[in-house]
Protein backbone atom coordinates (compact mmCIF):
# COMPACT_ATOMS: atom_id res chain seq x y z
CA UNK A 1 0.00 0.00 0.00
CA UNK A 2 1.54 3.40 -0.85
CA UNK A 3 2.27 5.95 1.69
CA UNK A 4 -0.26 8.76 3.11
CA UNK A 5 1.95 11.45 1.32
CA UNK A 6 0.55 10.19 -2.30
CA UNK A 7 -2.83 10.71 -2.98
CA UNK A 8 -5.25 10.29 -6.38
CA UNK A 9 -5.56 12.81 -8.07
CA UNK A 10 -8.72 11.99 -9.30
CA UNK A 11 -10.98 11.21 -5.75
CA UNK A 12 -7.74 12.32 -3.44
CA UNK A 13 -8.16 9.14 -1.72
CA UNK A 14 -4.72 7.90 -0.16
CA UNK A 15 -5.38 3.77 -0.74
CA UNK A 16 -3.70 3.06 -3.18
CA UNK A 17 -1.69 -0.64 -4.72
CA UNK A 18 2.11 0.08 -7.02
CA UNK A 19 0.60 -0.83 -10.16
CA UNK A 20 4.21 -1.21 -11.50
CA UNK A 21 7.25 1.18 -13.28
CA UNK A 22 6.83 3.65 -15.88
CA UNK A 23 10.00 4.00 -18.24
CA UNK A 24 10.45 7.04 -19.45
CA UNK A 25 12.86 8.25 -22.95
CA UNK A 26 15.48 9.34 -20.60
CA UNK A 27 15.88 6.09 -19.13
CA UNK A 28 14.31 7.07 -15.31
CA UNK A 29 11.93 4.86 -13.90
CA UNK A 30 9.16 6.37 -12.00
CA UNK A 31 6.33 4.27 -9.55
CA UNK A 32 2.67 4.21 -10.78
CA UNK A 33 -0.34 4.04 -8.76
CA UNK A 34 -4.19 2.50 -8.61
CA UNK A 35 -6.27 3.69 -6.53
CA UNK A 36 -8.49 1.39 -4.66
CA UNK A 37 -11.22 3.97 -4.81
CA UNK A 38 -12.55 4.94 -7.87
CA UNK A 39 -9.85 2.85 -9.81
CA UNK A 40 -7.87 5.50 -11.50
CA UNK A 41 -4.26 5.04 -12.54
CA UNK A 42 -1.65 7.34 -12.40
CA UNK A 43 2.04 8.43 -11.48
CA UNK A 44 2.83 10.67 -8.80
CA UNK A 45 3.04 14.79 -10.00
CA UNK A 46 5.71 15.74 -8.10
CA UNK A 47 7.62 12.49 -9.89
CA UNK A 48 6.05 13.96 -13.42
CA UNK A 49 7.24 17.21 -12.52
CA UNK A 50 10.96 16.56 -12.16
CA UNK A 51 10.85 13.69 -15.19
CA UNK A 52 9.58 17.06 -17.23
CA UNK A 53 12.08 19.18 -15.75
CA UNK A 54 15.05 16.53 -16.75
CA UNK A 55 13.34 15.54 -20.31
CA UNK A 56 12.77 18.94 -21.29
CA UNK A 57 16.43 20.13 -19.92
CA UNK A 58 17.87 16.94 -21.35
CA UNK A 59 16.53 15.47 -24.20
CA UNK A 60 17.62 12.02 -25.23
CA UNK A 61 20.01 12.13 -28.13
CA UNK A 62 18.06 8.85 -29.60
CA UNK A 63 15.03 10.18 -29.84
CA UNK A 64 14.24 13.85 -30.13
CA UNK A 65 17.59 15.02 -30.94
CA UNK A 66 17.71 11.97 -33.69
CA UNK A 67 15.03 13.91 -35.34
CA UNK A 68 15.51 17.89 -35.03
CA UNK A 69 17.41 20.46 -33.22
CA UNK A 70 15.43 21.10 -30.65
CA UNK A 71 17.19 24.08 -29.58
CA UNK A 72 16.28 25.51 -32.79
CA UNK A 73 12.91 24.96 -32.56
CA UNK A 74 10.92 27.83 -32.87
CA UNK A 75 7.53 28.94 -30.32
CA UNK A 76 5.07 26.99 -32.36
CA UNK A 77 7.11 23.72 -32.99
CA UNK A 78 8.21 23.47 -29.39
CA UNK A 79 4.54 23.70 -28.42
CA UNK A 80 3.44 21.00 -30.72
CA UNK A 81 6.29 18.87 -29.56
CA UNK A 82 5.08 19.45 -25.59
CA UNK A 83 1.11 18.41 -26.85
CA UNK A 84 2.52 15.47 -28.46
CA UNK A 85 4.36 14.26 -25.59
CA UNK A 86 1.32 15.30 -23.56
CA UNK A 87 -0.89 13.25 -25.76
CA UNK A 88 1.57 9.96 -25.58
CA UNK A 89 1.42 10.47 -22.08
CA UNK A 90 -2.42 10.43 -21.73
CA UNK A 91 -2.06 7.41 -23.87
CA UNK A 92 0.22 5.28 -21.69
CA UNK A 93 -1.91 5.90 -18.67
CA UNK A 94 -4.09 3.46 -19.00
CA UNK A 95 -7.96 4.05 -18.47
CA UNK A 96 -9.30 7.52 -18.76
CA UNK A 97 -11.67 9.25 -16.74
CA UNK A 98 -14.15 9.19 -19.14
CA UNK A 99 -13.39 5.29 -19.90
CA UNK A 100 -14.21 4.46 -16.48
CA UNK A 101 -17.07 6.76 -15.70
CA UNK A 102 -18.64 4.47 -18.84
CA UNK A 103 -18.01 1.83 -17.47
CA UNK A 104 -19.47 2.22 -14.23
CA UNK A 105 -22.42 3.57 -16.20
CA UNK A 106 -22.61 0.31 -18.00
CA UNK A 107 -22.92 -1.61 -14.81
CA UNK A 108 -25.22 0.10 -13.41
CA UNK A 109 -27.53 -0.21 -16.26
CA UNK A 110 -26.62 -4.17 -16.68
CA UNK A 111 -27.81 -4.30 -12.55
CA UNK A 112 -31.35 -2.44 -13.46
CA UNK A 113 -31.76 -5.19 -15.80
CA UNK A 114 -30.89 -7.76 -13.93
CA UNK A 115 -33.68 -6.47 -11.97
CA UNK A 116 -36.13 -5.79 -14.05
CA UNK A 117 -35.69 -9.22 -15.16
CA UNK A 118 -36.68 -10.66 -11.88
CA UNK A 119 -32.82 -12.12 -10.52
CA UNK A 120 -33.01 -12.55 -6.93
CA UNK A 121 -31.20 -9.86 -5.02
CA UNK A 122 -28.48 -11.94 -3.52
CA UNK A 123 -27.71 -12.50 -7.50
CA UNK A 124 -27.34 -8.78 -8.48
CA UNK A 125 -25.25 -7.90 -5.16
CA UNK A 126 -22.68 -10.67 -6.80
CA UNK A 127 -22.35 -9.34 -10.21
CA UNK A 128 -21.67 -5.95 -8.74
CA UNK A 129 -18.82 -7.17 -6.16
CA UNK A 130 -17.56 -9.19 -9.24
CA UNK A 131 -18.04 -6.39 -11.67
CA UNK A 132 -16.67 -3.68 -9.42
CA UNK A 133 -14.19 -5.37 -7.79
CA UNK A 134 -12.32 -5.96 -11.61
CA UNK A 135 -12.96 -2.14 -12.44
CA UNK A 136 -10.99 -1.22 -9.71
CA UNK A 137 -8.34 -3.37 -10.70
CA UNK A 138 -7.78 -1.77 -14.29
CA UNK A 139 -9.58 -4.40 -15.84
CA UNK A 140 -11.27 -2.86 -19.38
CA UNK A 141 -14.46 -4.90 -18.96
CA UNK A 142 -15.76 -3.71 -22.40
CA UNK A 143 -12.44 -5.79 -23.82
CA UNK A 144 -13.33 -10.03 -24.50
CA UNK A 145 -9.86 -10.63 -24.85
CA UNK A 146 -8.45 -8.43 -22.15
CA UNK A 147 -10.81 -10.17 -20.12
CA UNK A 148 -10.08 -13.54 -21.23
CA UNK A 149 -6.52 -12.87 -20.51
CA UNK A 150 -7.06 -11.28 -16.97
CA UNK A 151 -8.82 -14.55 -15.89
CA UNK A 152 -6.38 -17.11 -17.43
CA UNK A 153 -3.86 -15.25 -15.69
CA UNK A 154 -5.42 -14.74 -12.42
CA UNK A 155 -4.72 -16.96 -9.48
CA UNK A 156 -8.14 -18.61 -9.02
CA UNK A 157 -9.02 -22.17 -8.71
CA UNK A 158 -10.59 -23.70 -12.05
CA UNK A 159 -13.90 -23.70 -10.42
CA UNK A 160 -13.55 -19.70 -9.98
CA UNK A 161 -12.41 -19.39 -13.12
CA UNK A 162 -15.54 -21.09 -14.52
CA UNK A 163 -17.87 -18.94 -12.61
CA UNK A 164 -16.39 -15.71 -13.81
CA UNK A 165 -17.01 -17.36 -17.26
CA UNK A 166 -20.41 -17.86 -16.53
CA UNK A 167 -20.92 -14.22 -15.16
CA UNK A 168 -18.83 -12.84 -17.82
CA UNK A 169 -21.37 -14.83 -20.44
CA UNK A 170 -24.47 -12.72 -18.89
CA UNK A 171 -22.40 -9.78 -19.38
CA UNK A 172 -20.92 -9.90 -22.85
CA UNK A 173 -24.54 -11.06 -24.44
CA UNK A 174 -26.17 -8.24 -22.69
CA UNK A 175 -23.38 -5.82 -23.99
CA UNK A 176 -23.86 -7.52 -27.42
CA UNK A 177 -20.27 -7.81 -27.72
CA UNK A 178 -18.89 -11.00 -29.15
CA UNK A 179 -17.25 -12.81 -26.66
CA UNK A 180 -15.88 -16.33 -27.45
CA UNK A 181 -16.50 -17.74 -24.03
CA UNK A 182 -12.80 -19.90 -22.46
CA UNK A 183 -13.74 -23.48 -21.49
CA UNK A 184 -12.50 -24.99 -17.98
CA UNK A 185 -12.67 -28.52 -17.36
CA UNK A 186 -13.98 -29.07 -13.55
CA UNK A 187 -11.86 -30.53 -11.11
CA UNK A 188 -13.18 -33.57 -9.73
CA UNK A 189 -12.63 -34.06 -6.38
CA UNK A 190 -13.72 -35.60 -3.31
CA UNK A 191 -15.57 -33.50 -1.43
CA UNK A 192 -14.24 -32.89 2.62
CA UNK A 193 -16.56 -34.01 5.27
CA UNK A 194 -15.47 -32.76 9.08
CA UNK A 195 -16.83 -35.22 11.66
CA UNK A 196 -19.42 -33.47 13.93
CA UNK A 197 -16.70 -33.79 16.22
CA UNK A 198 -14.84 -31.55 14.18
CA UNK A 199 -17.62 -29.44 13.23
CA UNK A 200 -18.70 -29.05 17.36
CA UNK A 201 -14.97 -28.16 18.26
CA UNK A 202 -15.18 -25.43 15.67
CA UNK A 203 -18.49 -24.13 16.92
CA UNK A 204 -16.98 -24.61 20.50
CA UNK A 205 -13.70 -22.33 19.07
CA UNK A 206 -15.83 -18.93 18.01
CA UNK A 207 -17.61 -16.25 19.64
CA UNK A 208 -21.32 -16.83 20.79
CA UNK A 209 -22.89 -14.96 17.34
CA UNK A 210 -20.89 -17.05 14.87
CA UNK A 211 -21.53 -19.70 16.99
CA UNK A 212 -24.56 -19.61 17.07
CA UNK A 213 -25.27 -19.15 13.19
CA UNK A 214 -22.42 -21.96 12.43
CA UNK A 215 -25.09 -24.50 14.62
CA UNK A 216 -27.73 -23.32 12.96
CA UNK A 217 -26.44 -24.38 9.65
CA UNK A 218 -25.14 -27.48 10.83
CA UNK A 219 -28.66 -28.34 12.02
CA UNK A 220 -30.63 -27.46 9.30
CA UNK A 221 -28.29 -28.13 6.26
CA UNK A 222 -29.76 -24.84 4.79
CA UNK A 223 -27.82 -22.44 2.46
CA UNK A 224 -25.43 -19.57 4.01
CA UNK A 225 -27.77 -16.82 2.69
CA UNK A 226 -30.42 -18.83 3.81
CA UNK A 227 -29.50 -18.20 7.48
CA UNK A 228 -28.45 -15.00 7.10
CA UNK A 229 -32.04 -13.79 6.24
CA UNK A 230 -33.59 -15.27 9.04
CA UNK A 231 -35.37 -13.26 11.57
CA UNK A 232 -36.84 -13.37 15.25
CA UNK A 233 -40.20 -13.99 13.01
CA UNK A 234 -38.61 -17.22 11.65
CA UNK A 235 -37.79 -19.02 15.13
CA UNK A 236 -40.94 -21.01 17.30
CA UNK A 237 -39.15 -20.67 20.57
CA UNK A 238 -41.83 -22.88 21.89
CA UNK A 239 -42.22 -25.37 19.03
CA UNK A 240 -38.56 -25.28 18.70
CA UNK A 241 -39.04 -25.03 14.79
CA UNK A 242 -37.37 -22.65 12.12
CA UNK A 243 -38.64 -21.40 9.21
CA UNK A 244 -36.62 -20.94 6.26
CA UNK A 245 -36.98 -18.95 3.37
CA UNK A 246 -36.07 -20.03 0.05
CA UNK A 247 -32.37 -18.94 -1.92
CA UNK A 248 -32.08 -19.69 -5.57
CA UNK A 249 -34.71 -22.42 -6.51
CA UNK A 250 -35.09 -24.34 -2.98
CA UNK A 251 -38.49 -24.73 -1.58
CA UNK A 252 -39.60 -23.08 1.98
CA UNK A 253 -39.67 -25.54 4.57
CA UNK A 254 -39.64 -25.59 8.48
CA UNK A 255 -37.07 -27.37 10.28
CA UNK A 256 -36.73 -28.80 14.13
CA UNK A 257 -33.84 -26.87 16.56
CA UNK A 258 -32.23 -29.02 19.25
CA UNK A 259 -32.60 -27.34 22.66
CA UNK A 260 -29.19 -26.38 21.92
CA UNK A 261 -29.82 -24.30 19.37
CA UNK A 262 -32.37 -22.22 21.31
CA UNK A 263 -30.73 -21.74 24.08
CA UNK A 264 -27.87 -20.31 21.90
CA UNK A 265 -30.15 -18.16 19.98
CA UNK A 266 -31.34 -17.40 23.52
CA UNK A 267 -27.94 -16.23 24.43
Amino acid sequence: MASAAVQCPQCGSTLLYRDGLRYYNSGEAVQRWLCRSCGYRFTDPEQQKRHRTLFYNNPPKRELRHFCDTENLNAHQKRILVEAAKAIEQREAGATEAKQADIKGKIIEFLWSLEKNGRSPVTIKNYRKFLNGLLRHGLNLLDPEEVKGYIAKAKWNVSSKITAVRKFNVWFRWLKIPWEAPRYTPESSIPFIPTETELDQLIASVGKKTAAYLQLLKETGARAGEISKLTWMDIDFEKRTIRIKPEKGSLPRILPLSTKAIEMLNN
